[in-house]
């Protein structure tokens, strides 16, 4: 499925193997957030800081410097 993408990119992805099935089978625990922890003060939203095609652009790989 990414191979493709990666290519065109010109960027070398290590692809890991995934089962759907194995994860069906796992038991998953909820957790705690601390919401004090995760707070940050003047926090702008994305959808505020940024256009809505920039933000499709970044969905897509568009934002990534491939060459730092």
């Amino acid at each position: 499925m990414m191979k493709g993408p990666s290519k065109r990119m010109d960027v070398e992805i290590d692809f890991i193997p995934f089962s759907f099935e194995m994860l069906e089978t796992m038991e998953i625990n909820d957790f705690i957030i601390d919401e004090e922890n995760a707070y940050v003060e003047n926090f702008v939203s994305i959808e505020e800081r940024e256009s809505f095609f920039k933000r499709l652009k970044g969905t897509i790989g568009k934002n990534i410097d491939f060459n730092p």
